[in-house]
């Protein structure tokens, strides 16, 4: 009850702030009420407001730290496998807090654009936190090639996670759970060659150097095929001589190959296809993509398949792949994808090391936050310049500025509302009695796009909203959701624009994204930055003050419970609110 009535208490604070106080901009505002901690570093009056490497590193240890990850209750291995978020019997004993001894891989980078004038033109950190730094380590760059120079990446593997392969076996109350004997794992068992994310760094002047188990990035991944889709549309044409433009027809997946996709044949033009990948994460579009790159030889699928068909092997070709190493992101790899249904691996077992998505599709925070900022609109001062071989800067033009343009502006027209930012949600200045347990957390103060605002309440890809007969539509009754009916307090209070792509499963939530100032009659915000979270904290994690609404019966007739963890968005708040201090 203590938990439940802090949440509430919070969550008034910060709504009690919106409307009072209008001499003070809403980032003043925010940054008082979230920045108590003296972990947090302030600019010194009088001086210039400059962002440092260590001073960014320090402020993502601190804002981590606020938001309390070491308490977040964790449905444990079983959840999504036979447990459930009302766990009974045996999955109710696998339940409980992360704490130190369980905390949660997070890969958190930030780039930052320091006001003109500073030292420093941008201001760059990663972070990593697991069980075993649950402070935080912070990266070291290399000088030239900006690589991580201290963390040796390590490919995500569940049976490390979670001490070997669990299984639920029996019925009821009478059930088991326990590790299938032969596949124990320790967190601390030594890494082999194959599990080497990317290059592995050479020994760094005698400094610690360390393993890190890179989080399986989610839906965060499709950035990746978004990527090279715009290389082919600033050539026109697929590598077998196809001619390639917004307009051209994709055609889906049956449902019998993906299961999400719609029972009658159907097409999207290539701009529906990725706008229905990127901005609401649809997984049919996405396949129909993967596919399409396989059908015109971008990604040759290696011949070596298990009796399902899976590919045990990494591709003969990847055409993306070659395309993110020239850039030197070489921790961004999409292995393992199906020619014949675009699925990106067997989704089915995690623990299948030898076919699962989650074992060989891998992005990195620093990599994927290098990504956005190559896609970024920046004056020539802030584009980046690292090596990515001796004497050879990276190509900023590897894809056209008028290609660049198209895919900001899909991202900034995001369904997001997941991972670092909450706007399709808005708590009003009461909780709703309907929605058991504690109102969601409000999340980087983001506009959500016009695109999927109807009047003050949410408006979601649904039927043939945005186009007709819409692909990976959304639940029907998501408008009707009592957080999501009125939108209009937040969206005015809003003061900058989120270019993202999130990810959730039950493993992986992840947020990544350009943050951008708004500039209109009521906000003159000018910060910017990049953030890139990657993270273990999916929707098997959720908030204590949650269980007890959880574990309620579920009546159709009432709205759902938010059941995911809030510490997500709440990171983005407070990380948003500290970074405003500094750029504004």
């Amino acid at each position: 009850m203590q938990s439940t009535q802090r949440w509430f208490l919070r969550g008034f604070m910060l709504l009690a702030l919106l409307p009072a106080c209008q001499h003070q901009p809403e980032w003043r505002r925010r940054a008082d009420l979230l920045l108590r901690d003296a972990a947090f570093p302030w600019p010194r009056a009088q001086e210039p407001s400059c962002l440092t490497d260590t001073i960014l590193a320090d402020g993502i240890r601190a804002a981590v730290a606020s938001v309390g990850f070491d308490r977040v209750a964790d449905f444990g291995p079983l959840y999504g496998a036979g447990c459930s978020s009302a766990p009974e019997g045996a999955c109710s004993a696998l339940v409980g807090r992360t704490g130190p001894d369980h905390f949660p891989q997070i890969d958190l980078s930030l780039i930052a654009f320091n006001r003109p004038g500073c030292p420093q033109s941008v201001a760059k950190a990663t972070v990593v936190f697991d069980r075993a730094h649950p402070k935080g380590f912070v990266a070291r760059h290399d000088a030239r090639t900006l690589d991580i120079t201290n963390i040796r990446f390590r490919k995500w593997d569940e049976a490390r996670w979670n001490g070997g392969r669990w299984m639920l076996e029996g019925e009821g109350s009478a059930a088991q759970a326990h590790i299938v004997p032969g596949t124990e794992k320790s967190w601390a068992a030594p890494f082999g060659a194959a599990d080497a994310l990317g290059p592995t760094p050479s020994p760094d002047e005698g400094r610690e150097q360390i393993d890190f188990m890179s989080p399986w990035p989610a839906s965060v991944f499709k950035m990746m095929v978004a990527t090279y889709v715009m290389k082919l549309l600033d050539r026109g044409q697929t590598t077998d001589g196809m001619p390639l433009s917004l307009e051209t027809p994709i055609p889906l997946p049956s449902q019998e190959l993906v299961a999400a996709c719609p029972k009658d044949p159907q097409t999207l033009t290539l701009r529906q296809a990725l706008e229905t990948m990127l901005q609401w994460s649809g997984n049919c579009a996405t396949a129909s993509l993967v596919r399409f790159l396989h059908t015109h030889q971008e990604i040759v699928q290696s011949p070596d398949v298990d009796d399902k068909g899976f590919p045990t092997a990494p591709p003969s070709r990847s055409l993306l792949n070659e395309l993110l190493a020239s850039l030197g992101l070489s921790t961004m790899q999409m292995n393992r994808t199906i020619a014949r249904t675009g699925r990106w691996g067997n989704a089915n077992d995690n623990y299948d090391a030898r076919t699962a998505s989650v074992a060989h599709n891998h992005m990195t925070s620093w990599d994927t936050a290098r990504l956005f900022w190559l896609f970024d609109d920046l004056p020539s001062a802030l584009q980046p310049a690292w090596e990515v071989a001796p004497g050879r800067r990276v190509m900023t033009n590897f894809v056209s500025d008028a290609q660049k343009a198209v895919l900001r502006e899909i991202l900034q027209n995001a369904y997001s509302g997941s991972g670092l930012a909450a706007n399709r949600t808005c708590p009003g200045s009461s909780p709703h009695p309907e929605v058991p347990g504690p109102p969601p957390e409000l999340g980087i103060p983001a506009r959500l796009a016009s695109k999927w605002v109807d009047g003050k309440r949410l408006h979601s890809p649904v039927g043939d909203h945005p186009y007709a007969r819409v692909v990976d539509e959304l639940h029907p009754q998501t408008d009707s959701f009592p957080y999501s009916t009125d939108l209009s307090r937040c969206q005015a209070f809003a003061d900058v624009e989120f270019l993202n792509k999130a990810g959730l499963t039950n493993v992986a939530g992840s947020s990544v994204g350009i943050v951008r100032g708004l500039s209109d009659v009521r906000h003159r915000a000018s910060r910017h930055y990049i953030v890139s979270f990657f993270s273990t904290l999916g929707t098997r994690y959720t908030d204590e003050a949650r269980l007890p609404a959880l574990a309620l019966p579920k009546d159709p007739a009432v709205a759902p419970r938010i059941s995911t963890t809030q510490t997500l968005p709440k990171l983005g708040a407070t990380l948003d609110a500290w970074l405003a201090l500094w750029l504004e």
